[in-house]
């Protein structure tokens, strides 16, 4: 291992993430993160005096006043005692992304903290659990800014797992920095590489067409293709035709099913928010 990396913290390894940014311009508004960074007061504090925004999730036991950790269950200003007393008019039903399954539709209510902090709660709309998120706003952007960039982590996750399942982000048993350090490297260009073929596939993609099989001619909806749909095309290159054209309506099957799949998962998530209407 080089003599330059040494041991550091996850936040501090994010600090050091942000700063490289910052200084090579790289233009972004918002920082977030979950709640091993949400409750680390180092990182808060750097974000803070550099400006820089954030939404960030936070355990229960969050403290409104300090923003602190504490132990102490009777404080009535614990974000979870704060969340208790917001009455009905507090919440509004908003999506923060759309999924496989649909909007990501939560119930959101807002509570100013002072000095450009605020707490955000988003509640389950099934369960009624009820999730915390502190965040800087300076700028006082409104409820809708904080639910797009709270609901922003999702594709971030999503790409993880999409590196890790397909191009292998995670296969490698760590034993040496350089080959650990070259297996990343490729897998992240292997990654990007995808993600470049998704985007400008997404461009070019065309309305839906009618399309003749063995027993019927239809219309097929299929969805946009996705990192591990391209792979699966990828893996066709060097198959003869007969596999390349088998290869290739498995494809457009999986693409149909799915969208199938989705068209039903969001009309019954309409239906239940209009019988709760």
């Amino acid at each position: 291992m080089p003599e330059k990396v040494t041991f550091a913290t996850r936040p501090k390894q994010v600090q050091g993430m942000i700063a490289r940014a910052v200084a090579a311009g790289v233009p972004f508004a918002w920082f977030a993160a979950d709640e091993e960074f949400g409750q680390n007061p180092g990182l808060r504090s750097y974000l803070e005096t550099e400006g820089i925004a954030y939404a960030m999730a936070v355990p229960k036991n969050t403290d409104t006043s300090t923003g602190a950790i504490s132990s102490a269950t009777g404080i009535e200003t614990l974000v979870k005692h704060v969340a208790s007393r917001l009455k009905p008019h507090d919440w509004s039903r908003r999506a923060c992304g759309i999924g496989a399954k649909g909007f990501r539709t939560y119930d959101w209510a807002l509570v100013d903290a002072g000095d450009g902090h605020q707490y955000v709660f988003r509640r389950n709309i099934a369960d009624g659990e009820i999730a915390y998120f502190h965040c800087y706003n300076p700028h006082r952007e409104p409820l809708t800014e904080l639910v797009r960039v709270i609901g922003s982590r999702w594709p971030i996750e999503e790409c993880f797992e999409a590196a890790k399942n397909e191009a292998g982000l995670d296969n490698y048993q760590v034993r040496l920095y350089h080959a650990w350090y070259r297996h990343i490297t490729l897998s992240m260009l292997a990654m990007a590489f995808l993600a470049v073929m998704r985007h400008k596939a997404k461009k070019r993609r065309t309305p839906p067409v009618d399309r003749t099989d063995t027993l019927t001619t239809r219309t097929r909806h299929l969805i946009a293709l996705t990192i591990a749909e391209i792979r699966h095309l990828f893996n066709l290159a060097d198959k003869d035709d007969h596999a390349i054209d088998h290869g290739l309506r498995w494809s457009a099957w999986r693409r149909e099913h799915q969208a199938d799949a989705r068209r039903h998962h969001v009309r019954r998530r309409l239906r239940l928010q209009m019988l709760e209407i």
